[in-house]
């Protein structure tokens, strides 16, 4: 052990304390944002309604997805019912630290918590505002969206609030917007007890009643959406004598693992040039055409139509009717 002498031992101490007073450890500083936003629900409550209980956390978040337990919870504003007669709140996080985060949504029934939503929002310099959400009040309408050939697709799906009663649900003007997956499927948020027209397109101006989907209830899951079906028509060889030819109309095929849709039926008809020659009406995918005359053996060149009903489209096509 070295021993050091005792003027020595003294400077040493007075150094020490002197460089702890002139440079204090570095302190660093962390800018904190306010985040906010505004969701609403999917329909004005109503004078017996009970009003939804929502918790709003705010996680960390990383490709999307919540890091961690929540670092915040909202602080949130009374429903306040606006002029398009939708109840509104707004909600706040005070003092978070820039960064990204995920916003989750959720409802609080009976002290149990059911997921309504999320969106992420990167928080910077200054207020960070999310974007503007819709939370279903109860379970949500879901399903997958398809187009008029059973594809999966990137096509838009609406709601209109309707009577759950009566013979003829009155529509009426306000859409409920669908949220979609990564896997093509939809949330529809709605209001626990009521029920729901659906409408699918590429937008709010040009969208579809679907067929089926005039009346769902909230909560409804695995709901197919799509426009009206197109179909593909074909005729059968006619045996010659016979005033009977048989016409198929070929629905698409439904992706693997749905159900595939009814098979067509209605009105068909078969015509020569200008003139009609016969008509029958399909009944599972195809119909029984009687002839207006025995056609003559060898090729004819026709013209195949279906009317369509409340699930195909109107489809028409060319075709070579052959008697042999």
């Amino acid at each position: 052990m070295i021993r050091l002498p005792r003027r020595a031992v003294t400077a040493l101490t007075a150094l020490v304390v002197g460089i702890g007073a002139s440079a204090p450890l570095a302190t660093t500083e962390t800018t904190t944002v306010v985040i906010e936003g505004d969701f609403d629900l999917p329909g004005e409550l109503g004078v017996t309604d009970k009003a939804p209980v929502y918790e709003i956390a705010l996680y960390r978040a990383a490709r999307g997805e919540p890091v961690g337990a929540p670092v915040a919870h909202a602080e949130i504003g009374d429903l306040k019912q606006t002029a398009w007669r939708k109840d509104t709140a707004r909600y706040r996080f005070p003092a978070v630290p820039e960064g990204t985060y995920l916003v989750r949504f959720f409802e609080v029934v009976r002290d149990v918590r059911y997921g309504r939503g999320r969106v992420v929002v990167k928080a910077s310099r200054g207020d960070s505002f999310v974007d503007w959400v819709t939370l279903s009040a109860g379970e949500p309408i879901t399903g997958r969206v398809l187009d008029a050939a059973l594809r999966r697709t990137g096509l838009t799906v609406v709601a209109e609030e309707v009577a759950c009663t009566g013979e003829q649900p009155t529509f009426g003007t306000s859409n409920i917007d669908a949220t979609y997956n990564d896997d093509g499927t939809f949330v529809l948020p709605t209001m626990r007890g009521r029920c729901y027209a659906l409408r699918v397109g590429n937008s709010n101006w040009s969208m579809q009643r679907v067929s089926g989907l005039t009346r769902v209830k909230a909560g409804t899951k695995g709901v197919k959406v799509h426009p009206l079906l197109v179909s593909e028509l074909s005729v059968l060889t006619v045996r010659a004598g016979s005033r009977t030819a048989t016409v198929r109309i070929d629905a698409p095929r439904a992706p693997s693992g749905m159900t595939q849709p009814v098979a067509a039926s209605g009105k068909v008809e078969i015509w020569k040039g200008s003139t009609r020659i016969g008509s029958g009406t399909a009944r599972g995918g195809s119909a029984q055409v009687t002839l207006n005359r025995t056609l003559a053996t060898g090729d004819h060149q026709v013209y195949l139509r279906y009317v369509g009903n409340g699930l195909f489209l109107e489809s028409a096509t060319a075709a070579t009717l052959k008697v042999r």
